[in-house]
């Protein structure tokens, strides 16, 4: 969620996940502002999948992905 104001808040299943899903926000901010510094031209990107399958598969592997991160960053 970004608000105007305050910032950005994420939520997830476990710290991990919700450590990830801000990782992930901030660094596509990163690219964004990287891509329109190059004078505006931005080849558009497709929209993710609504799919309700390959959605739950894509939340399946933020969960993993999330546990062992943040396993790794706390070691």
């Amino acid at each position: 969620l970004l608000q105007r104001n305050h910032g950005a808040f994420t939520i997830g299943t476990s710290v991990g996940q919700a450590w990830l899903r801000m990782y992930s926000l901030v660094r596509a901010c990163e690219v964004q502002l990287m891509a329109l510094a190059n004078d505006g031209a931005v080849d558009m990107v497709p929209a993710p999948s609504t799919d309700p399958e390959t959605v739950a598969k894509r939340n399946a592997k933020a969960t993993r992905v999330g546990a062992l991160g943040w396993n790794a960053l706390l070691r």
